[in-house]
């Protein structure tokens, strides 16, 4: 793996990004099966209360989109993954 930057996205219902933060981690760390933790809080205290949909993506450092296809099944085009939904009440 390379030391490309990793980025939580939350996304509202038409699948538009209001949040990105970026994930703390080197993926050079992470080799076969090995596990590796790390902690992103996201500042959602000023977004409007609703369903939310959270994404991770890896981003190539040349073009600054989301590069990484995922082994996981995907709705979206932009290889930014959904891993859930998040409701802000």
């Amino acid at each position: 793996y390379r030391d490309w930057d990793v980025y939580l996205y939350l996304l509202d219902r038409k699948g538009q990004e209001v949040l990105k933060e970026k994930v703390e981690i080197d993926l050079r760390d992470i080799v076969g099966e090995s596990k590796v933790k790390s902690v992103t809080e996201l500042p959602v205290g000023n977004l409007p209360k609703g369903v939310y949909e959270l994404g991770i993506a890896i981003i190539d450092p040349l073009t600054g989109q989301p590069a990484v296809a995922f082994a996981m099944e995907n709705t979206r085009t932009d290889r930014i993954y959904v891993l859930g939904r998040w409701e802000k009440k």
